[in-house]
């Protein structure tokens, strides 16, 4: 009697990769996908590609158990727009020992060593931030299209290619009823179980993660992509200072108290260190007869909003620096502020 393949064993590891393709079903097309892809295979699976170029054009290959053939057919996204998800070159069933074969774009870097934090800065890079915002537009098309991630907080769910996380399609699989979880609380379990312990000094990430769990149900997908935390283009980040304010001044008296007892800025004028900006308090107490900018929440609000148009107006050359400043001057303002207006208590007290 033949053995059952799903008992048979892996190959011994000096078979290289080449050669477990060889023995696939429908090998064929998958060559003929691979030729149009210009996947490489290793001569040797220990000497691996011996030129960054190759490495670039070659594939990983994973060897998979019980994995449904049909599970990993094209999922009807656009590789042009979700850029969260790894791209599959190829798919085959191996019948010698009964296991699903594929092939990715070939991963240069581990997860963890992506995300960690090897400088000790204060800030999440750019990079990590786009990252995350292309990996939360995955979760919210495959959820739209009825599908979902397993172990969402799984490092081993994901990859680093083209510089970002993406999601292994292995993980993709169908919803059910039972599936209860959201893109949102998906992408808030992975941030506080991977990424929030690499940048403790980040209040935007730690408001961020906060305002991915917030209860309130009328949270829309973007209103999460224009969280300030995901937005890494200066002059957009700074458009939103002089829209939180003027939305401001129709907050009530019980609203600005509760800004100040959650946004911590108390003495925030004393931190001023840079001789321009010094300045621009200085001239808003002359202008205003010796009153300036108020010590809150909503003075600090005022202050950026005064200084973007400032040096707009004046000199653009330090335009894009701007952001930079206002984020380590006044730390959690952008992200306190706008994550009030979605806070159930904050909206109470209006």
């Amino acid at each position: 009697m033949n053995p059952d393949p799903m008992e048979v064993q892996e190959p011994p590891p000096h078979r290289n990769e080449k050669t477990i393709f060889e023995i696939c079903r429908e090998a064929r097309n998958f060559r003929t996908n691979a030729r149009s892809k210009a996947i490489k295979f290793a001569a040797d699976k220990e000497q691996g590609f011996d030129s960054e170029e190759l490495q670039k054009r070659a594939a990983t290959f994973w060897v998979l158990n019980e994995v449904p053939f049909g599970q990993l057919n094209p999922l009807g996204l656009n590789p042009s727009i979700d850029v969260g998800i790894v791209k599959t070159y190829g798919v085959a069933y191996n019948t010698l020992i009964g296991k699903t074969i594929i092939a990715f774009a070939r991963s240069q870097q581990s997860v963890l060593s992506w995300i960690a934090n090897p400088d000790n800065s204060m800030f999440v890079r750019d990079q990590l931030r786009n990252s995350i915002r292309s990996l939360y537009v995955a979760l919210e098309r495959l959820w739209d299209k009825q599908w979902t991630v397993d172990n969402v907080e799984d490092i081993g769910t994901y990859a680093i290619n083209e510089n970002m996380i993406q999601i292994m399609p292995f993980r993709v699989r169908g919803r059910t009823p039972d599936d209860e979880m959201t893109p949102r609380q998906g992408l808030q379990l992975l941030i506080q179980t991977n990424i929030l312990q690499h940048w403790p000094d980040d209040i935007e990430l730690a408001h961020f993660n906060a305002f991915l769990i917030n209860p309130n149900i009328n949270i829309r997908k973007q209103d999460v992509l224009d969280h300030p935390f995901l937005v890494t283009v200066p002059h957009v980040r700074e458009s939103k200072y002089k829209r939180l304010y003027e939305e401001g001044f129709f907050f009530t008296d019980d609203q600005i108290d509760w800004l100040e007892n959650h946004i911590f800025l108390q003495g925030w004028q004393g931190n001023v260190g840079d001789p321009s900006l010094t300045a621009i308090l200085v001239h808003q107490i002359e202008v205003t007869q010796g009153v300036g900018f108020a010590q809150t929440v909503f003075g600090a609000l005022h202050f950026a909003k005064v200084v973007i148009a400032h040096y707009h107006q004046y000199d653009i050359s330090r335009r894009p620096l701007l952001d930079d400043d206002l984020r380590h001057l006044l730390q959690g303002l952008l992200t306190g502020v706008y994550g009030a207006r979605f806070n159930e208590e904050f909206i109470a007290l209006g």
